[in-house]
């Protein structure tokens, strides 16, 4: 993936180290991997980051799609206020955009529906809005809820991060679930980008040190896409 950097892709990355989103260290992935970077998303607790990162998602939509109208999907439980966030910020840009999400558990009263706020329809630009893709599980949960509540499909993914791991093969979770639904997986930014944005001095005042960039390297020399 190409590590230049657009405006609101410094923003961003500027913003997940000052919301302290992104951090470097040791830590253990879901998937048990030993890594030196961590992305937590659920750090952010205020208004203003939450309007923020919507307003990021919202451009990333508008620069990848044209201003057309949509509706935003956002995966329990993380993805719900993205989706929310993401639908204000896309009003922001004169763009019209409904959103929904998912419920974990089935309602026994009122409407009953799995989903919650605008229903898409088969001819709705549905957009997926999720924080972090390493082995894309939430399209495995995802795709078959929306089949079977609604019997529609995504027409596109908008991912905070791409960690750029390997799915089951030699290719990027990302560039798998990509192939498989025939759809585009688009990062606000890829773990690339960001690495390459802190080998030097920057705007977030934040540059890895030699033993941080080792450590990152060899990380995706062993669990990296190819």
């Amino acid at each position: 993936m190409n590590t230049e950097l657009l405006p609101h892709q410094v923003e961003f990355i500027d913003f997940l180290l000052a919301s302290n989103v992104l951090q470097f260290g040791d830590f253990t992935t879901k998937s048990g991997r030993k890594s030196p970077y961590f992305l937590n998303f659920g750090m952010l607790s205020t208004g203003a980051q939450i309007g923020q990162i919507g307003d990021m998602f919202a451009q990333t939509i508008v620069t990848t799609f044209g201003p057309k109208d949509c509706v935003i999907y956002g995966p329990a439980y993380k993805g719900i206020p993205l989706a929310i966030t993401t639908a204000i910020g896309l009003d922001g840009l004169h763009v019209n955009a409904d959103y929904c999400f998912n419920r974990k558990e089935a309602k026994g009263h009122g409407d009953k529906g799995i989903l919650v706020g605008k229903i898409p329809t088969p001819t709705s630009f549905l957009i997926l809005v999720d924080d972090v893709i390493t082995a894309g599980s939430t399209f495995r949960e995802s795709v078959p809820l929306l089949r079977s509540a609604a019997g529609i499909s995504l027409s596109a993914a908008v991912i905070g991060v791409d960690r750029q791991e390997r799915g089951s093969g030699t290719m990027s979770a990302r560039q798998e679930y990509e192939e498989l639904l025939g759809i585009p997986i688009v990062p606000v930014v890829s773990i690339s980008q960001i690495l390459s944005y802190l080998s030097s001095p920057n705007s977030s005042g934040r540059a890895l040190s030699a033993e941080e960039q080792k450590a990152c390297d060899a990380y995706l020399e062993l669990y990296g896409a190819r």
